[in-house]
């Protein structure tokens, strides 16, 4: 598999600048009649209806990991004895650069245009996992995102990323871009800070979690197996973007 891999194709988040429109309803209140019943005032009020914000929605705990399923790799990065990639490289898309540094893996991208960058550890191909990892953003645009890829063949994978403007979203590459699950607001995500991200997979079912709480699930069946990493990206060039991974741990059925 190549671990080192951008694409300029990327799914556009929705704009965030683009006002919402809301109907106005009124409605008609009887204050009184007045001068023995020959005339009347009738005072109508206007009340306007906001969307609901799916961002307050009621999460629930994040699932544990399955019973009798065993540790597959438990990343610190305090040395690399799982084969993650230790590179630079200049290409048409930018400068990326992958290192360990203060037991963290760094990545630093300075993007010419948009682009996507995917770096994964030596591991065989997994089908059902529990993953989780630590993630943040250390420098850079708000809207880059970052987060792990999984069940990856022939560049067609899953990914569940979130970003700085406390979005997620689930995406599949295959056959063009599939959002399973668009931009999504969530309370879950810490902008600026350090957020833990979980994945678990059985079979066609996928659940997601943020911060140890319940985001989304979701039914999918168009990819069974396949590599899995971690993965960050932005949308615009002319930004050195910094990214930080920790505790990169996976768990899945015994074999």
């Amino acid at each position: 598999m190549d671990k080192m891999m951008q694409t300029t194709s990327l799914p556009q988040k929705p704009n965030k600048n683009q006002e919402l429109l809301t109907i106005g309803i009124p409605f008609a209140i009887i204050v009184g009649l007045l001068c023995l019943g020959l005339c009347c005032v009738i005072v109508v009020l206007v009340t306007t209806f906001q969307p609901t914000d799916s961002s307050t929605s009621t999460s629930t705990t994040c699932p544990d990991v399955p019973p009798e399923w065993n540790i597959v790799i438990s990343e610190q990065f305090n040395s690399n004895r799982n084969g993650w990639q230790e590179e630079s490289e200049q290409n048409e898309y930018g400068f990326t650069q992958a290192a360990f540094e203060r037991s963290k893996y760094v990545i630093q991208i300075n993007p010419i245009t948009a682009m996507q960058f995917f770096q994964a550890p030596d591991l065989p191909m997994q089908d059902d996992f529990y993953l989780t990892v630590e993630a943040a953003k250390t420098q850079g645009p708000e809207d880059s995102f970052y987060g792990v890829y999984f069940r990856m063949t022939d560049n067609h994978y899953y990914y569940f990323v979130i970003s700085d403007t406390q979005e997620y979203g689930v995406l599949l590459l295959m056959q063009g871009w599939q959002h399973l699950v668009d931009w999504t607001l969530s309370p879950a995500i810490h902008p600026n800070e350090t957020n833990k991200l979980t994945v678990l997979a059985e079979g066609d079912h996928f659940v997601f979690c943020i911060n140890d709480q319940w985001v989304n699930e979701i039914y999918d069946d168009q990819k069974t197996i396949g590599y899995l990493g971690v993965t960050v990206g932005v949308e615009n060039g002319g930004y050195e973007t910094i990214f930080e991974f920790d505790k990169f741990t996976v768990h899945a059925p015994a074999k």
